[in-house]
């Protein structure tokens, strides 16, 4: 909701003196460039949602009768930063000795005190992993870290996917505790 709010101030502060049927294509080209140029494209391709929006509200209302964002393009966001790849999850994978599915599932609060808490699945029983274990040149701390950073998910195992809404990485591939990723 604060975002909304904030994105219709942006197009009241850009666009509030003029009238509807004075907006053209040309207006809305050049508004949402200037976020783009900003390094703010992922906020360009809302503001161009909302303008759409707004102006399909016009049209039914009888107040314009061609939408003028229809003829704009759609900004395609770049995403500046990485996910947690097979080779770091394998790190998680091996350092701790734990089951897949129980580092898959690891939040970002399972890691404080000094330990890694996770609850085993098959036995419901809660482990904790000291972070200072080093296996394999690194340590659990080092490689919770990256995951910290570079993942804004609830989960340290995460990916951009559209279709899975929990932000809990699915393993698609089988491999043992002795495979060398």
């Amino acid at each position: 909701m604060k975002m909304r709010v904030l994105q219709i101030g942006y197009i009241h502060q850009e666009f509030g003196d003029k009238p509807i049927e004075a907006v053209t294509t040309e207006h809305i080209a050049d508004f949402i460039n200037t976020s783009v140029e900003s390094g703010k494209s992922a906020m360009a391709v809302n503001l161009r949602s909302v303008l759409s929006d707004v102006f399909r509200e016009a049209i039914a209302d009888g107040l314009i009768s061609t939408n003028p964002v229809e003829a704009t393009c759609t900004p395609s966001p770049k995403i500046k930063r990485e996910r947690l790849d097979y080779a770091a999850f394998c790190k998680i994978y091996e350092t701790t000795d734990q089951h897949r599915d129980d580092v898959q599932q690891l939040d970002r609060s399972d890691a404080h005190d000094g330990m890694l808490w996770t609850i085993q699945s098959k036995t419901k029983m809660q482990i904790a992993v000291s972070l200072w274990l080093e296996i394999m040149n690194t340590s659990v701390r080092e490689t919770i870290e990256k995951c910290l950073m570079e993942s804004k998910s609830k989960f340290l195992i995460s990916s951009a996917s559209k279709t899975d809404r929990t932000g809990a990485w699915r393993i698609k591939c089988r491999f043992t505790h002795q495979s060398i990723c």
